[in-house]
């Protein structure tokens, strides 16, 4: 897996994304569902490459993190979701990651020298801005993805009181032991230190729902979480938490420039 990671990350990013799509349509023929979202995503994916083909003039997005401008990001889509409008065709960043750049920016000093930060998870182009702009001052750790350590959330391999911010997107979703996760956070975190947290929340819901296994119809989650159970499980780990979307930083004509994703951050500070 970890060589197919390297090889894939050594392909132009538009192949990439040509790639995704076809592992798309194999995952949405296999489990029999999701076609419709796989099909959506691979002619609009189609149709964005050749439009680029024509040069135009026309530029209503761009891309906080590498500076690409053009008419439509790519869709971001698997068999279970569809997000039009989202993936830069030149970095590789989605949504998401647009919209924490912007939340790190505007409401922390990571970036700022001395400051330490700690990825868990990463995806390669944010990992590139941040080794871009904080060299030395960045670590990423993940079991299987390319990172600059191998390890896992469950025990993480720093001395207590290492990080000034520990960034960590979708990863809860998958972790059995989620409290335990959140506690090793809270170890590494410096007094006062900041965790920038996400993941899928079903706001209808009153409690989590746990499956016993990977439920495949949903990315392979072991956990969708409700709102409260989120931010109860970092309360309980000594963490004051803060709930934050972009659409309470900017304008949104700004929002719209960079299709930045409305979905809040929870910022979880650490108070013990």
């Amino acid at each position: 897996m970890y060589f197919l990671n390297i090889v894939k990350d050594l392909l132009p990013r538009r192949i990439r994304l040509f790639l995704t799509a076809l592992r798309n349509v194999g995952n949405a023929i296999l489990l029999r569902r999701g076609i419709g979202n796989t099909l959506r995503g691979v002619w609009q994916t189609v149709a964005l490459s050749l439009r680029e083909i024509v040069p135009s003039k026309q530029t209503a997005v761009t891309c906080n993190l590498c500076s690409w401008e053009g008419a439509a990001f790519y869709p971001n889509f698997a068999p279970s979701y569809f997000e039009r409008d989202c993936t830069c065709p030149q970095c590789g960043a989605i949504a998401r990651y647009r919209s924490l750049l912007v939340l790190l920016r505007i409401r922390t000093d990571c970036f700022h020298s001395g400051r330490l930060m700690l990825e868990i998870a990463p995806t390669d182009f944010f990992q590139n801005y941040c080794l871009r702009h904080k060299a030395k001052e960045y670590l990423s750790i993940d079991p299987s993805r390319p990172a600059i350590l191998k390890g896992n959330i469950a025990c993480l391999p720093f001395k207590g009181s290492a990080f000034d911010y520990v960034i960590c997107l979708h990863v809860f979703g998958y972790v059995r032991d989620d409290y335990r996760a959140a506690s090793e956070v809270s170890r590494v975190l410096k007094p006062r230190g900041v965790a920038i947290v996400q993941v899928a929340i079903d706001c209808s819901l009153e409690k989590s729902v746990e499956h016993l296994f990977p439920d495949r119809y949903d990315c392979g989650h072991i956990r969708r979480y409700s709102e409260s159970d989120f931010e109860r499980l970092w309360r309980g780990c000594g963490f004051h938490v803060q709930a934050v979307s972009v659409d309470d930083l900017l304008p949104v004509a700004v929002v719209r420039r960079y299709r930045l994703d409305h979905k809040p951050f929870l910022i979880a500070t650490k108070v013990r």
